[in-house]
């Protein structure tokens, strides 16, 4: 027995009616597991575990002017309607497998048990590596909600030190340490009991639709009072390309805005462990968080369109975040602090839901033994949190926050790194239901049936177009300072994959016993009588 399993065997035992009910803990069992976390979670949850994480409102105004200058308006809305229908294709293929694999390490289990026998545990060490990079979203989630507040020393215009620019070493001092504070309020929710912290996934999810529709009614009335809205031709029609690139590949790389914004709907698969019914609800969590995010993306981005400043108007604009001054032109500056208060506050919130779900995952590698300290890491509270995993998410982000914090590559690095992994993750998946595995995973609420490989072909074939966006540079030609490293933290990752397959015994990590038993679960009865024969 490994120092993992007897960690995990030796902590706090929850009452059954706490930990699970039965049919759950007979699952987590019957694919290698012992249930340690507390299984509190429902429907609500698990839609809000990926859909606050996402948090498609907060993420279209961080990225908007990113998009205006990758094509513009024309490019930006037309990539989003391709994305919706993208995302609910490859939703239903990772809904699928996760009806037959509700486990807390997900997509990396997914990933493993989709490549086979034969491929199985290089793939899932390589997604595995991969995926510890959803650590990123928080220390780049953290900058955003800082921007917002310290934008509002324009608004008011109060003098600030420096100005506010990255070249000031003061303001990136101060940007800093209010990106700091509002990762520690992020981090802090996730060491709530699971009762408590409940709540915040419900609280989140009721204050980003609060801030759509706030959006769809107080914005558009005070630009129709002051500097008018965008013409129907401006808006659907124009175009804008200051990347440097051709048009053709602007069009492309405005699929980092329009794909950006819907990624992370696996979230709901890592805590299936704290699920209930995690077959049907898990899988529900991942489909539903993917389709909603992915239409009110294109709602708000087509609002943001319309209402978006003249040209001259913007040109005056020096916040770090421009929307804090399009409120203030538009409603006021009484209904911007407003509005800078609800969004910082969904950021920050949402920044919780991605700590949630990147923790768990963190626990579930650590669980399987890979991770240095992985026995301290898989062991959680008395209350079935995996607390040392948060714990560990603080350490990390941290690091990466002083690395990247007023660095405009740093930022967008880490945003890249963060989608590129999940999406690259989701593309491995596909192909590999696709050629090895298309008629697997028959014990699953959610068969694809005949549609099963058209779904798994459409779906591989829009996760690498999306990679081709999120690795690119987004200006040419691009120097240090502007160059996409995503790229490079992707082959870093997966170097470091390959080479833990390479020296890792199989008996430390994925070993063949857990890979077996995660498949034969998987499968239905007539498949397990099938295999019984053939051997």
């Amino acid at each position: 027995m490994s120092s993992v399993e007897e960690a995990i065997k030796g902590a706090p035992s929850l009452d059954r009616t706490q930990a699970t009910d039965g049919k759950d803990a007979q699952e987590l069992a019957d694919m290698g597991y012992t249930p340690v976390l507390k299984r509190s979670f429902g429907l609500i949850e698990s839609f809000a575990a990926s859909f606050c994480a996402m948090n498609f409102i907060g993420v279209t105004r961080t990225l908007f002017y990113i998009g205006m200058d990758a094509g513009g308006p024309a490019a930006m809305w037309s990539s989003s309607v391709i994305v919706i229908v993208g995302v609910t294709i490859t939703a239903t293929v990772l809904a699928e497998i996760c009806s037959a694999l509700p486990l807390s390490g997900s997509i990396y289990v997914w990933a493993s048990e989709a490549a086979g026998r034969q491929y199985g545990r290089l793939v899932g060490f390589v997604v595995g590596w991969a995926c510890t990079a959803w650590i990123s979203f928080v220390a780049a989630n953290s900058q955003a909600p800082a921007e917002y507040l310290l934008s509002l020393v324009v608004l008011f215009n109060d003098d600030f030190k420096g100005g506010l620019t990255t070249d000031s070493q003061y303001y990136r001092g101060v940007l800093f340490i209010v990106s700091f504070g509002c990762m520690a309020v992020a981090l802090g929710l996730n060491y709530l009991p699971p009762r408590y912290f409940a709540w915040t996934f419900r609280f989140t999810v009721g204050l980003l639709f609060l801030d759509l529709v706030l959006s769809l009614i107080w914005l558009p009335v005070g630009v129709h009072r002051t500097y008018g809205f965008r013409s129907a031709a401006e808006v659907f029609t124009q175009r804008i390309n200051e990347t440097g690139y051709g048009d053709g590949f602007a069009w492309v790389l405005s699929f980092y805005y329009a794909g950006y914004t819907p990624t992370g709907y696996d979230a709901a698969g890592h805590i299936s462990e704290e699920t209930k019914s995690a077959t049907t609800t898990s899988a529900k969590g991942i489909f539903w968080s993917g389709l909603t995010s992915a239409v009110l993306a294109l709602v708000a981005t087509i609002l943001w369109l319309f209402c978006r400043p003249p040209d001259d108007l913007y040109a005056t604009f020096t916040a770090p975040q421009p929307f804090v001054q399009i409120w203030g032109a538009s409603i006021g500056r009484g209904g911007s602090v407003v509005m800078t208060i609800i969004a910082t506050l969904g950021l920050i919130l949402s920044t919780s839901c991605a700590v949630t779900a990147s923790s768990r995952l963190i626990f579930a590698i650590a669980r399987d033994g890979i991770l240095p300290g992985s026995a301290w890491i898989s062991t959680p509270n008395t209350a079935g949190q995996p607390r040392n995993a948060i714990t560990v998410i603080a350490i990390i982000s941290t690091l990466l926050l002083l690395i990247s914090v007023g660095s405009e590559v740093g930022f967008t690095s880490l945003m890249s790194a963060g989608a590129t992994t999940s999406i690259s993750a989701y593309a491995v998946i596909a192909i590999c239901r696709l050629t090895i595995t298309p008629d697997d995973f028959r014990n699953t609420k959610y068969g694809l049936g005949r549609w099963r490989r058209p779904a798994y072909a459409l779906a591989f074939a829009f996760n690498v177009f999306l990679l081709i966006a999120m690795y690119a540079p987004l200006y040419f030609p691009f120097t240090a300072a502007t160059f996409n490293f995503a790229i490079v933290i992707m082959a870093g990752i997966s170097i470091a994959g390959i080479a833990s397959w390479w020296f890792v015994p199989a008996e430390n990590w994925l070993r063949p016993q857990l890979i077996d038993a995660m498949r034969q679960h998987a499968l239905d009865e007539t498949d397990r009588e099938s295999e019984k024969a053939a051997a």
